[in-house]
């Protein structure tokens, strides 16, 4: 397995056709905002890719996944993962991770989840889920949550620490103009 950085059509192709399926609509970003990001180095978008080779030994990558990375400063938000339908259970979601958070030894490495103790979720065991995922791979929990544009999250932390005014500025500074001001109305901190 492999994680590689975008520089094909092909491999954006496969990364924004899982990015829609693989996300709840209120939870995503405009997929354009996030390629710009990249342009900008704001933004770091993985395919995780299998390498196999064929019967004239030419590398060929076969499409498991994704990873996209919000940056600034020292901190990392590891804003988007997702696996194919038909990688998953494989591994993948948890050596992603490893490669991760080798690749971001260097900064504070956290991501968002769902607020996983919302009984009425409609998808609570998935959350449930999602968040023993994580834990099991050596995340922990953050002393806050946050309202996202009306969602609680959870932050997730691995060997890190942060401050909400750390969280709200790296948000903030991501984007400019109307996409700032939608910003700044819509994260707030959760006490716990």
């Amino acid at each position: 397995m492999e994680l590689r950085k975008i520089k094909s059509i092909k491999q954006i192709r496969n990364i924004y056709k899982l990015y829609q399926n693989s996300f709840p609509k209120e939870e995503k970003k405009p997929f354009g905002l996030i390629l710009i990001g990249v342009l900008r180095g704001n933004f770091e978008v993985f395919s995780i890719e299998k390498k196999k080779t064929d019967e004239k030994n030419r590398n060929l990558y076969e499409f498991k996944g994704l990873a996209i990375a919000l940056k600034h400063r020292d901190l990392v938000l590891l804003d988007y993962l997702a696996i194919t339908k038909e990688a998953r259970s494989y591994g993948y979601g948890s050596k992603t991770l490893s490669f991760l958070k080798e690749y971001y030894k260097n900064y504070r490495f956290f991501l968002e989840i769902e607020n996983a103790e919302d009984e009425n979720a409609k998808n609570y065991e998935e959350r449930q889920s999602r968040k023993k995922f994580y834990l099991k791979n050596g995340f922990s929990p953050f002393p806050f949550n946050v309202d996202l544009f009306g969602i609680e999250m959870e932050i997730l932390g691995y060997n890190c620490s942060c401050e909400f005014s750390e969280y709200f500025e790296l948000y903030k500074n991501q984007f400019g103009g109307i996409m700032k001001k939608k910003i700044s109305e819509n994260i707030f901190l959760v006490e716990k």
